[in-house]
């Protein structure tokens, strides 16, 4: 190895040029890098959509969901799949183990999806099969508002929608929130009578009326012609004039016996949107994508020039808002984090300048720059994004990466003063420290490689950190061995710095260090007393957290500019009374000052506008709060809750993104059985008992309200009498009430679905809007037969009878859920077990079982693989340390720096009132291998010295003087480029002060532990 570090020695206009290629390539690089906010997370998930018109929930779950679950439980690689069966709905959630391609699961899904299709009912349409990707999210949403009717708004935003697709780098816009030209056609009950005409006929009718069709090709004057029939309507009073049957030899006429109407479709949602505090509009929203590996800043800034000019064409007639700017949360946790390595960059240059030279500063100090550079061209070439974690993981590294530089540099100017020529100086400190240097890099890549093998979500989401440590740590090698020599040995001078303040306080230091450290190694009592104060300790440590003194969470609870609000009504409530109290909703946040706009979405649940699933019983808020505010977004999400309160007609629940990857509620409790009544009542009665414990809030349950539907039972005599089988009686009853569509025409680039209806409610002002109508108007209505019309009620009896909303399975089992979230200052580890406590309560049933998840389960998972992490990092470092030393005791006394560290780390988190987070055991897990590069270079240089002749006092003596000053500002310059990162970061914050108290604490005793352990347990003899 040596001989390749002084090639560039020797070789220094080589080594010159190859600073210039790093220098262009790595600005280059870090010009091109993509640019994101968080690393991508593919989690291999398929989901299954089947719908079947009309279906109840019951039905769905037999007729559709059991059938294709059957087929779904023998896929290989599965990991959980879970199913909701709704009205006329079911849908399938499929997570994979994420061994393989997600293309190879979805098309092994689609494949037994299709196997269960032939056992499915006729009537059902086709399952959709399709790819959840988590990462596809809209890097700008925009709403459009107008006092204009809906046609000219949509008319704007489809303007808008094709003006967006054809910017650079914008993959797709999707609107959200515009009704369809549709042109409608209500059929009069009496006159479908009066002509023995059903539903299924008028359909046929405008179908057989409506055809375009390619007849082939003729020949005539040596010229081919093609031939197409073209019988297309055109218009809707085309359709008026549509023959449906003859009556005495006269033709009857759609428009005979029924209305049309050519407008829009009915409303299945309704979407606002108020901007400071004005007056809510009707909106359409716009998501914009970008293409992969698009520049998620450029793209967006060039999109906001582009909406800036378009609300000045439009002179206030449309408004064009941006409701949601993912880059600008992307630009500000970049910006941050920027600053954070620039402020860690100029704290390190100071160190380094008060504890060495100018020109040993500049030097050590150029190793960040080159370090940084060479990362970001590895980054690009592996496909990795400039994301918040891996600037976290540069930064994190920094204080790290200037450890090597120091010892070099310090080194080569040593041997420099001492007479040395300074191409002998160089050559000199890389033959006696590059093993070390190797080894300690070595160890601290050791500790951080088994991160990248995490499972899970979270596994995907921290892969980042170890990859770009990696590459730092790797980059910084290099350059304090290949380079930094060269530069050192070229520019370093003879002449000796003029002794600081600072250095005769670390003279006086190491005076101090010297007593002391001979003292403690001749007291055999003072040993002892601190090998016991050291193991108490520890144990008083891991005491800690067991004990709940330090609260264990997967990520603390965040400050962001946005949350969301979610309004449920009864299962079963109209459009129009959901959207009653949703204005209710908006009349208080209009009172809220921090709120600078909201979007509300009614009939739509979710946290977007227009994302979630639809059903008219709901309605969800976005919300969008001012940048300068007193207040943060938990505070108002608390006093909301509290206002919201008096809403009585609907639940309100209140929400905000967390930080770290994506998840589901903290707090998840499922019941497993077989009979819906009991799980129902198991979920009901979860929820009672977790709103007794205290931090649990926005408790919801997967069971809702059961809507009372109207169950019809055919008398099967009466009806086959009359001709008719069930099949045809459900077939007329579905068209008749949910209507049916017809076909489709094209006028220009549309198309305008044509859709016929019953008017099942002939005394309305206006038939074309929604029938509201009563059973008594169903059981009146009359199935055409060939020998004429049938009254329903002569061949059905209804009943009265209480349904189900919707019905989970969960690997197939029926489920109920309950689900919380936390209060702030609580855990859900403390809820969970508070809950588990009192489960006596639930009088749970034999074969029923429970199963905790949500955050717990993330803490369990994710916990464990950090501990697994840390052990085989241990193993690594364990293997690392006996090839260097040749011995199996030396790496002993280094390994026991780790313990030592975790001493300091849970006490520390416990008194700043920090909780023992995810990100802080990814900490501990890093110092494993940081806390012992102070340790190999001080073990390195005792048997240096044992190997000169000195005895065995002498040569540890000797040895912690010299190494004292390095170590020393090794850790000054790691804690000091981990500071202001630990302090301007909620989330990541716990990690670097778990690193910073472990290092200082750590650092201190190895000065004392280290000698000791060598002096008492080392060998003999070298």
């Amino acid at each position: 190895m040596e001989k390749i570090w002084n090639f560039f020695i020797d070789n220094f206009r080589f080594t010159y040029l190859l600073l210039l290629a790093i220098l262009g390539f790595g600005l280059g690089s870090a010009a091109l890098i993509p640019k994101e906010a968080n690393p991508e997370v593919i989690i291999p998930v398929g989901i299954v959509s089947t719908v079947y018109p009309g279906a109840s929930p019951k039905d769905v779950e037999e007729l559709i969901t059991d059938k294709i679950e059957e087929k779904i439980a023998n896929l290989d690689d599965l990991d959980i799949y879970t199913s909701t069966s709704g009205e006329s709905i079911s849908i399938i959630s499929v997570q994979f183990k994420a061994d393989k391609n997600i293309d190879d699961h979805i098309r092994e899904l689609k494949d037994v999806v299709d196997e269960a299709i032939p056992e499915l009912p006729d009537d059902v349409e086709k399952p959709i099969v399709n790819e959840v990707n988590f990462s596809d999210i809209p890097i700008l949403v925009v709403s459009i508002s107008s006092n204009a009717p809906h046609e000219k708004l949509k008319e704007f935003a489809e303007k808008l929608e094709k003006r967006f697709e054809t910017a650079k780098d914008v993959s797709d816009v999707k609107m959200i929130g515009a009704y369809n030209r549709e042109i409608q056609i209500i059929a009069n009950q009496e006159k479908l009578e009066q002509f023995n005409i059903s539903l299924a006929q008028i359909t046929q009718a405008i179908q057989a009326n409506n055809a375009k069709i390619p007849l082939g090709n003729i020949e005539q004057e040596n010229k081919k012609y093609t031939i197409r029939f073209d019988g297309s309507i055109n218009n809707a009073e085309e359709i008026k004039n549509i023959p449906i049957t003859v009556k005495n030899n006269t033709p009857v006429l759609l428009q005979d016996i029924a209305l049309i109407s050519d407008s829009l479709e009915e409303p299945k949602n309704y979407s606002r949107i108020s901007i400071n505090g004005k007056k809510s509009q009707d909106s359409i929203s716009l998501e914009i994508y970008k293409k992969s590996g698009g520049n998620v800043i450029r793209i967006a800034e060039n999109l906001k020039k582009e909406i800036q000019n378009i609300n000045k064409e439009t002179k206030n007639k449309y408004n064009v808002y941006i409701v949601t700017d993912n880059a600008k949360y992307i630009k500000e946790q970049l910006g941050t984090l920027s600053t954070n390595g620039i402020q860690t960059i100029i704290i390190v240059i100071i160190l380094l300048l008060l504890f060495l030279g100018w020109r040993e500063s500049i030097i050590a100090g150029l190793s960040v720059p080159l370090t940084f550079l060479m990362s970001f061209a590895g980054l690009l070439m592996l496909g990795y994004t400039l994301n918040f974690l891996t600037l976290f993981s540069l930064i994190l590294a920094l204080g790290i990466l200037v450890d090597s530089a120091i010892v070099v540099t310090e080194s080569i100017h040593k041997n420099i003063l001492s007479g040395m020529s300074s191409l002998h100086a160089a050559k000199k400190t890389l033959k006696d420290y590059q093993w070390p240097i190797i080894s300690g890099t070595l160890t601290t890549v050791a500790a951080f490689i088994p991160m990248m093998f995490a499972s899970g979500i979270m596994g995907q989401f921290i892969r980042n950190i170890p990859v770009t440590v990696t590459i730092v740590l790797a980059s910084s090698l290099f350059v304090s061995l290949g380079l930094n020599p060269m530069i050192a040995s070229h520019f370093l001078s003879r002449k000796k710095d003029k002794e600081t303040k600072l250095q005769k306080y670390i003279d006086k230091t190491s005076v101090w260090y010297e007593t002391k450290v001979c003292s403690f190694l001749e007291s055999r009592k003072k040993q002892k007393l601190l090998t016991i104060i050291l193991a108490l300790s520890f144990v008083f440590s891991i005491f800690l957290p067991a004990s709940g003194l330090l609260k264990v969470i997967m990520f603390p609870q965040i400050d962001i500019d946005y949350f969301w609000l979610n309004l449920e009504m009864p299962s079963g409530t109209t459009l129009k009374e959901t959207n009653k109290v949703a204005q209710e909703v908006e009349q208080i946040l209009y009172t809220k000052k921090p709120i600078e706009s909201y979007v509300t979405a009614v009939g739509v649940a979710g946290g977007s506008a227009g994302g979630g699933s639809q059903n008219s019983h709901l309605a969800s808020f976005t919300i969008n709060l001012r940048e300068n505010r007193e207040q943060t977004s938990t505070e108002i999400i608390e006093e909301l809750r509290s206002d919201v309160q008096k809403i009585k007609k609907g639940k309100i629940t209140l929400s905000q993104e967390s930080s770290g990857p994506p998840q589901g509620s903290p707090v998840n409790i499922t019941f497993i059985g077989e009979d819906l009544n009991e799980l129902e009542r198991l979920a009901k009665s979860g929820q009672k008992l977790l709103s007794q414990i205290s931090g649990a809030t926005n408790i919801q349950t997967s069971i809702k309200e059961a809507p009372v539907e109207f169950s019809l039972k055919i008398d099967r005599q009466q009806a086959a009498q009359v001709g008719l089988t069930p099949i045809q009686i459900a077939g007329a009853l579905r068209s008749s009430i949910n209507g049916l569509d017809a076909s489709k025409l094209k006028i220009n680039s549309d198309e305008i679905n044509i859709f016929v209806r019953l008017n099942l409610n002939p005394q309305s002002a206006n038939p074309y809007e929604a029938d509201e109508t009563n059973i008594n108007v169903i059981q009146n209505l009359s199935i055409q037969t060939p020998q004429g019309s049938v009254p329903l009620s002569a061949i059905t009896k209804t009943e009265l009878k209480s349904g189900v909303t919707s019905i989970s399975h969960e690997d197939g089992k029926k489920i109920s859920k309950v689900t919380a979230d936390v209060a702030k200052g609580s855990t859900v580890t403390q809820i969970v077990k508070e809950f588990q406590k009192n489960t006596a309560k639930l009088n749970l049933p034999e074969n029923y079982t429970i199963n905790y998840g949500g955050e717990a389960e993330d803490i369990q998972e994710s916990f464990g693989d950090m501990f697994k992490a840390l052990f085989i990092g241990i193993f690594l470092i364990a293997a690392i340390l006996i090839l260097e030393f040749n011995s199996y005791r030396q790496p002993l006394f280094i390994l026991m720096t780790i313990p030592l560290a975790l001493i300091a780390i849970f006490p520390g988190l416990a008194l700043i009132g920090l909780p023992l987070s995810f990100p802080a055991f990814i900490g501990i897990v890093a110092l494993a291998g940081i806390v012992v590069n102070n340790a190999i270079i001080l073990i390195d240089q005792i048997n240096s010295n044992r190997l000169k002749g000195q005895e065995m006092i002498e040569a540890i003596k000797n040895a912690a003087l010299s190494r004292l000053q390095p170590i020393l500002l090794t850790t000054i310059t790691t804690v000091a480029g981990i500071f202001p990162l630990a302090i301007s970061d909620v989330t990541w914050g716990p990690l670097g002060f778990s690193m910073i108290f472990g290092l200082l604490f750590s650092t201190v005793l190895t000065l004392f532990v280290v000698p000791m352990l060598y002096k008492r347990f080392a060998e003999k003899k070298l």
